[in-house]
């Protein structure tokens, strides 16, 4: 299958996905997402649509950390800039009807220790499908940052044909696996 393919198929399993099964493996990837966060200090993370693995539940505890700086992108121009929040009053909806950080000062790359990252898709080696505009492996190019992808099992595919730019995860989170290289 091409990586369109994948994508309409994938993006079309999470729209359908049954909530409550959702909410359940939510908090179960959630559970294993704050294992990877105890060694970082700034942690980046996107702010989820209703289909993707809920990352608001895990901003929340980490919010209340005094020893973790979160970082939320936001599209400026070709590439994705990571601004701190502190509060969820901090968001508006920006570029695709994402949720973005309202603050102005931005936050190196460099200072990120540890990245999660949205996909569409992924499979055993770790490679990612995104939403097709390249924001994140632009951006995963330029960062040292752990990466972690966030997903449902059912988002596992064979194969994906990855590309030279492709940027792969370090770990994958499923509800049934943390998949490493």
């Amino acid at each position: 299958m091409s990586k369109v393919d994948i994508k309409k198929l994938m993006l079309a399993k999470r729209k359908s996905f049954d909530k409550d099964k959702k909410r359940r493996y939510d908090a179960i990837i959630k559970d294993q997402a704050m294992f990877f966060t105890e060694d970082a200090t700034t942690i980046g993370i996107y702010a989820a649509t209703p289909d993707e693995v809920d990352t608001y539940a895990i901003m929340e505890d980490l919010i209340w950390d005094s020893k973790k700086r979160i970082v939320v992108p936001k599209v400026e121009g070709d590439f994705l800039k990571f601004y701190q929040i502190t509060s969820f009053k901090q968001f508006e909806p920006g570029a695709y009807g994402i949720m973005e950080p309202t603050v102005t000062t931005p936050v190196e790359l460099s200072e990120i220790d540890l990245m999660f990252v949205p996909l569409v898709a992924f499979d055993a080696t770790l490679h990612r499908i995104g939403y097709g505009k390249g924001y994140y492996d632009r951006t995963l190019a330029h960062c040292s940052a752990k990466k972690i992808g966030l997903a449902f099992s059912f988002q596992e595919v064979n194969d994906i044909m990855s590309a030279e730019h492709d940027v792969p995860c370090d770990i994958i989170i499923t509800e049934k696996a943390i998949i490493t290289s």
